[in-house]
């Protein structure tokens, strides 16, 4: 059964920042409760590296009999999962990116 729990995630979730993020979420995702639902609402800045990790999730969260939902993905993220053709992955293959923000 996945877990009720929260990944904090920065604003910016950028090739800066998404070594750290793994680094800090590296244990959840290999051996601890896999989280059910991520929010990503409060990115406000991402780039393809976002998307990797979030796609890298995903693929640990299959591996172990899990399905993360990414929710309230920004724009700028749907449209590279798009164009990538990773939306499915993501659980984003129904979703309307022109009405995201």
């Amino acid at each position: 059964m996945p877990a009720e729990m929260t990944v904090e995630l920065p604003r910016r979730l950028t090739l800066v920042e998404v070594p750290e993020v793994h680094r800090a979420n590296r244990n959840l995702f290999l051996s601890g409760p896999i989280p059910s639902q991520i929010d990503l609402s409060g990115i406000e800045k991402s780039d393809s590296s976002a998307l990797a990790l979030l796609i890298e999730w995903q693929a640990r969260a299959h591996a172990r009999d899990c399905r993360i939902e990414f929710t309230n993905p920004p724009r700028s993220l749907t449209v590279l999962a798009r164009l990538s053709q990773a939306s499915q992955l993501l659980g984003w293959d129904n979703d309307t990116s022109e009405d995201n923000r």
